[in-house]
């Protein structure tokens, strides 16, 4: 009760001062456009209502996995509800059918400039066809004590326990090195009781990887293991071309069926705890080989359908051109992704862009 008397009595005012703000920004920037990476606060939508109100495009960047292939309604109140257009990872990236909130935006697939970029980047050198020792990553689900909501998941002490009981498998098996990532990283305020397992159990060939950039522990690894509810670290470890062995609960995290028969080709899915116990058997059993094995399943509809569009590493030239054409110029949508296809060369002064 005492937090609703808060946002009652405060949110009109933090509106009002939201809606100055945007007015006096918007007249003196006067913009062809205002970009947002995520429209999900009060301030931001505000915002994106002055910019319709004065004909001003709102244009919304995809900013994680999970949307568009993940069933949430927070997705549709946000960026698919508040932005004239939402560039996406690719064309795989879709509403649901019949959405909880009104979806006002228009879906442009460009790919994700991140990930392109990330796979740009040298790989490291090794030595021989077949290591005897494999490397192996865990990038893990938070751990919240049971005590908070989670976006995709629910009960968190199962988790626990599988996590330790698979842990402890690959421990033993001495031909596999186990880097295991909690995660997302800003999440160290919460209880991580993995983590803190595994430092005081002292299990060999095991480490814990607190600080380092993720980009850098995956190009380091043979295969990534990962019982995180959010794609977003799905689409690094494909998009780093590394074999992902994947636990992930349809009927916790549900995900829309267009992307499931995708997810299915392009990684190694464990829908249940015994289909994720079995494999990491295997993995401590045969090592390398089903690494290998894992190597050979075919990740090409799964990137450009939901991380790299067209992998053609114009990612970026793709950004610019749809700001300039159809931000500024007022090209159509269809007219631009007509010229795009037929391989239409940026060109044109610059426009102003205001980015949220």
């Amino acid at each position: 009760i005492p937090n609703l008397r808060l946002v009652a009595s405060h949110s009109p005012a933090i509106a009002r001062h939201a809606d100055d703000v945007a007015e006096r920004v918007l007249r003196i920037a006067r913009p062809h456009a205002a970009c947002f990476l995520g429209l999900a606060w009060m301030a931001d939508k505000r915002m994106a209502f002055h910019c319709r109100r004065q004909g001003i495009p709102v244009v919304s960047y995809q900013h994680g996995g999970s949307i568009g292939t993940h069933v949430y309604a927070p997705h549709e109140l946000n960026d698919f509800g508040q932005s004239d257009y939402f560039l996406t990872y690719g064309e795989g990236i879709r509403t649901r059918a019949r959405p909880v909130f009104p979806v006002r935006a228009r879906l442009v697939p460009v790919g994700s400039t991140v990930q392109e970029r990330v796979r740009s980047l040298p790989r490291p050198f090794l030595k021989g066809r077949r290591k005897k020792t494999v490397k192996v990553l865990w990038i893990s689900e938070v751990s919240i004590r049971n005590t908070m909501g989670s976006t995709h998941v629910t009960e968190d002490t199962r988790r626990y326990l599988l996590q330790k009981s698979c842990l402890m498998t690959l421990s033993a098996a001495s031909n596999l090195r186990v880097t295991y990532r909690p995660g997302p990283p800003g999440t160290n305020k919460w209880h991580h009781g993995t983590t803190q397992w595994l430092k005081s159990a002292n299990l060999p060939s095991n480490c814990v990887a607190l600080r380092q950039p993720l980009v850098d522990l995956i190009q380091e690894c043979d295969i990534v293991i990962s019982d995180r509810a959010a794609s977003t670290v799905w689409n690094e470890a494909i998009a780093q071309q590394k074999p992902l062995i994947l636990y992930c609960n349809p009927r916790q995290t549900r995900l829309l069926p267009h992307f499931v028969t995708d997810l299915e080709q392009a990684c190694y899915w464990c829908k249940t705890e015994e289909m994720f116990v079995a494999a990491v058997q295997r993995l401590a059993t045969e090592g390398a080989d089903f690494v290998a094995e894992l190597r050979n399943m075919d990740t090409s509809t799964y990137l450009e359908n939901y991380v790299l569009h067209r992998n053609d590493g114009k990612c970026v030239q793709r950004i610019v051109g749809f700001i300039n054409s159809v931000c500024r110029h007022g090209q159509p949508v269809d007219e631009w992704e007509r010229s795009v296809n037929e391989g239409f060369q940026l060109a044109g002064k610059k426009g102003k862009v205001l980015a949220q």
